[in-house]
C-alpha cells in the first residue's frame, strides 16, 4: 500500500460522508468538531506550560502573538503542500522550534513542537511519520540554536538538520521498505529543507526583532564588538570606565554562568551600563589623574546631582544609538536606589545637627534591578570598584570582601524585585572571586623592582587612603567593606 493508495481511500471516505451529509446534516458536523477538539488538544500544551511555567510571556500579547505566528507558519506552508500533494519532507519544520528558541527558551520551543508535530499529524490523515519527523528535526534545531555564541550558528545549524533529516528519513523508509529511488529523492527534499529552515529563521528572526521589539543573541553579539562606534567612544572620553565595564562584563559573564542566567546579556549589558559617563568622565574616580577630584570644590548635593545624571544621560545616549531595552534596563537598573552614603555623611556634617538632611536626596532613583542579569552586574558593579582599593589583595580579602558587598545589597533590599535566589547569591560569590583570583593573581618581583616598590609604598598608602576618604565615586563604596581593608 502506497500513499497514493491512502490518498485514494481518504477521498473515497470524503465522498462517502458527503454523501450520508446530505441527508442527515449532523454527520457533516462530526469531523468539524473532531478538528476543533484535535486543534484544541495540540495547542493546550503550549498554553498549560506558558500558564504554570512562563506566566509573564502569558500576560505579554505581543509575546503570544509571536508564538502564535511562528507556530501557524509551518502549518501554513504544511497545507500548501499537501494542497499539492509534495513530500512531507519539504516542511519545513524546525523553523518554529528554532525561533522560539531564539526568542525565549529551549523547553518553551520543545513543547511548541510538539504542539505542532500533533496539528501536522492531523492534517495529513493522523500520519505517524509526519510527528516523528517534526519532533526529531525540530528537537535537533532547539539543540543547534540554544546557544548562540557566534556568527557560524547559521551554518551549524544547517549541517545539524540535515543530519536529523538524513536520520529520520532513512530510518521511516527502511521500516517501508521504500524503493531506493523513492528514498533517494526523499533525501533530496530532506537536505533541501534542512538547507532552507535556518536560512529562513534568520530572516523572519530580523522581521520578529523589528516587529515585537524583542533581543536575540544575534543581535547581542554585534553589541558586544568592541569596535562599535559607542564602545570606541566611550574608551576615548573615559578610559578609567570603559576598563571598569570590561571588568565588569567578565565578572558578570562569569556569575550568570554558575547560576544559569543569559551570559551574553549580562556581558553585553555591563559594557553599556556605565556610557553615561562619557559627558563629565572627570567626576569620576576611575578618570581622575594626579589624584585631583572636582568633587572637592563642590557641596555634596551638586556632586550627587553630578553623579546621578549619568543615569539619565545613559539612558539618553542608549535611545540615540537605538539600542535593546534590554540594554536599557541594565543602565537604569544597576544602582537602583542605593544611597550615596559619603556624601549624604558630608551632607550632614556640614549641616550640623539643626538641619536634617534626608536619605531620599541622596538616593539613585531606580528602578531596583528587575532580572537576574541586571542584578548581577549591580553586584559586579561594586565588586569590581571596592576591589581596585584593596591594598593587598589576597584570596581571602577578596572573599571577604565581596561577601560583605553582596550580604549588603541583600540586607538593603535591592535585590528584593529580583529573581535571585540565596543559593545564586553564593554562586555568584564564588564566581566573583575566582575572576578576581584571576586579576590580582600574585607577579614575581624583581630585585630593581623592590627599591621602587619600598620607595612608593608610602605615597600609595597615603593615595588610597585619600581616595576612601573623599569616596569612590557614584558607587558610594564608602560603606562597603572595602574602607576597612
Amino acid at each position: 500500500i502506497t500513499s497514493e493508495h491512502i490518498r485514494k481511500l481518504k477521498s473515497l471516505a470524503e465522498a462517502k460522508a458527503v454523501r450520508e451529509g446530505s441527508r442527515n446534516k449532523l454527520f457533516l458536523v462530526r469531523p468539524l468538531i473532531g478538528k476543533i477538539i484535535l486543534i484544541s488538544m495540540s495547542l493546550s500544551f503550549i498554553l498549560f506550560y506558558l500558564i504554570i511555567a512562563a506566566p509573564g510571556i502569558f500576560r505579554d500579547f505581543k509575546k503570544l502573538l509571536m508564538i502564535l505566528i511562528s507556530m501557524l507558519l509551518v502549518i501554513f506552508i504544511a497545507h500548501f503542500v499537501n494542497n499539492f500533494f509534495w513530500s512531507e519532507y519539504l516542511i519545513p519544520v524546525a523553523i518554529s522550534s528554532m525561533l522560539l528558541t531564539i526568542f525565549f527558551n529551549p523547553s518553551l520551543a520543545f513543547v511548541g513542537t510538539v504542539s505542532v508535530a500533533l496539528l501536522l499529524g492531523g492534517m495529513r490523515g493522523n500520519e505517524f511519520s509526519i510527528c516523528l519527523t517534526t519532533m526529531v528535526v525540530g528537537s535537533i534545531g532547539i539543540l543547534s540554536v540554544r546557544k548562540v555564541r557566534s556568527r557560524s550558528w547559521l551554518f551549524k545549524s544547517i549541517l545539524w538538520l540535515t543530519a536529523g533529516y538524513i536520520l529520520i528519513i532513512s530510518t521511516l523508509d527502511l521500516l517501508r521498505f521504500t524503493p531506493f529511488d523513492e528514498f533517494s529523492l526523499n533525501l533530496m527534499f530532506g537536505l533541501l529543507a534542512g538547507f532552507l529552515s535556518p536560512i529562513l529563521t534568520y530572516g523572519l528572526m530580523v522581521i520578529f526583532e523589528y516587529l515585537f521589539d524583542m533581543t536575540t543573541d544575534a543581535t547581542l553579539l554585534e553589541l558586544s564588538d568592541l569596535n562599535k562606534p559607542l564602545l570606541r567612544k566611550l574608551a576615548m572620553r573615559a578610559p578609567g570606565t570603559y576598563h571598569h565595564s570590561i571588568l565588569v562584563g567578565s565578572l558578570s559573564e562569569a556569575a550568570a554562568e554558575a547560576i544559569g542566567a543569559n551570559s551574553l546579556l549580562t556581558r553585553v549589558g555591563a559594557y553599556y551600563h556605565d556610557i553615561g559617563k562619557m559627558d563629565k568622565p572627570e567626576y569620576f574616580i576611575e578618570n581622575q589623574k594626579d589624584g585631583r577630584n572636582p568633587h572637592e570644590k563642590l557641596s555634596p548635593s551638586m556632586s550627587y546631582l553630578i553623579l546621578v545624571s549619568h543615569v539619565k544621560r545613559g539612558l539618553e545616549i542608549a535611545q540615540e544609538y537605538n539600542l535593546p531595552k534590554e540594554i536599557q534596563a541594565f543602565i537604569s537598573e544597576h544602582h537602583g536606589t542605593n544611597l550615596m552614603e559619603y556624601f549624604y555623611n558630608k551632607a550632614k556634617e556640614k549641616s550640623g545637627e539643626d538641619t536634617e538632611v534626608s536619605e531620599v536626596d541622596f538616593r539613585y532613583p531606580g528602578p531596583k534591578p528587575q532580572s537576574k542579569e541586571t542584578g548581577i552586574v549591580m553586584l559586579a558593579d561594586a565588586v569590581e570598584a571596592t576591589s581596585r582599593t584593596l591594598k593587598e589583595p589576597s584570596v581571602s580579602r577578596l572573599r571577604n570582601m565581596v561577601a560583605e558587598i553582596i550580604d549588603n545589597r541583600f540586607k538593603s533590599c535591592e535585590l528584593d524585585e529580583s529573581p535571585l535566589t540565596l543559593r545564586d547569591l553564593n554562586l555568584i560569590q564564588e564566581a566573583f572571586v575566582q575572576i578576581l583570583t584571576g586579576i590580582f593573581h600574585g607577579r614575581i618581583e624583581y630585585p630593581n623592582q623592590k627599591e621602587e616598590n619600598g620607595r612608593s609604598e608610602t605615597a600609595g598608602t597615603e593615595e588610597n587612603t585619600e581616595k576612601k576618604k573623599k569616596g569612590r565615586d557614584d558607587r558610594n563604596i564608602e560603606s562597603e567593606p572595602a574602607s576597612a581593608n
